[in-house]
């Protein structure tokens, strides 16, 4: 049992203890990736702060790119995911928020969307694996440390980071590479981060102004060797859009760290 004090909207309840207790906090590291039909997506996020009062339920709901109206809020369970189904459109906006007893927190958002029809019939079990990522990953000679050296810088040879103007020069990335890849790279108001992992374990993906401040964990979580993409729609932690600027997307795979960045032009 709980009481409240205050007024309206925003009151904030006590425990019997005497402690208080508020609304949840916001899900963190929220994706959105393509599930295993053409219909559906997969949201994955990590658990929000409850704030002295146990989670109830997460809910979600979506708006489809170039439409001005939300789904209603719907349940996503107690778990930290769910398959949103019965999608038509290619691209959503997502949004994730926790419930409790005193109420709901703030939203996290996210853009994705499902699978084409073409990689429906013909890519049986390849997981997060798309056409266009194999040519728009970054070579491993990117890789750099965490410390914030992004600098995309390129050698005699070609070793650097290819611009949009040659995807001829684009190659598949061998397996036991580590790589990762903002594209389109300047965006507004998405781009898609397309990374390329050489072993399954633990993968952080983390973005960065250019102050060092965190503005956006995109995952992190357990996940296959492989190539996968996520989806930035140019909003923080909290759902709010971030100004034009640069910013740095830094993966930790394993033992292993890529530094990269991007430009965000509104």
């Amino acid at each position: 049992a709980f009481y409240t004090d205050g007024h309206g909207p925003n009151k904030r309840a006590h425990g019997t203890s005497g402690a208080a207790i508020d609304k949840p906090g916001p899900p963190g590291a929220l994706s959105a990736r393509p599930g295993n039909t053409y219909t559906r997506v997969d949201l994955s996020w990590t658990a929000a702060a409850a704030n002295g009062s146990p989670i109830t339920k997460y809910e979600y709901r979506y708006q489809q790119r170039g439409t001005s109206r939300w789904s209603g809020w719907s349940s996503a369970g107690t778990g930290t995911s769910y398959t949103v189904s019965g999608l038509t459109g290619s691209s959503y906006t997502f949004q994730v928020r926790a419930v409790n007893a005193v109420g709901a927190g703030s939203a996290v958002s996210a853009t994705g969307g499902p699978r084409a029809a073409k990689e429906e019939e013909s890519e049986e079990g390849e997981g997060d694996q798309t056409e266009e990522a194999p040519a728009e990953e970054a070579p491993a000679e990117d890789e750099q440390t965490a410390e914030g050296q992004a600098e995309d810088e390129q050698t005699a040879e070609g070793e650097g980071e290819q611009t949009e103007e040659a995807p001829a020069a684009k190659a598949a990335l061998p397996d036991d590479a580590l790589a990762a890849r903002a594209a389109p790279n300047p965006f507004n108001p998405t781009t898609t981060l397309h990374v390329q992992l050489p072993a399954s374990g633990p993968v952080r993906l983390t973005l960065y102004n250019v102050a060092g401040q965190v503005v956006h964990t995109l995952v992190d979580t357990a996940l296959e060797a492989g190539y996968h993409t996520f989806y930035w729609d140019g909003r923080d932690q909290h759902g709010h859009p971030v100004t034009s600027g640069v910013y740095l997307y830094r993966l930790i795979a394993g033992p292993h760290i890529l530094v990269g960045k991007m430009a965000l032009i509104r």
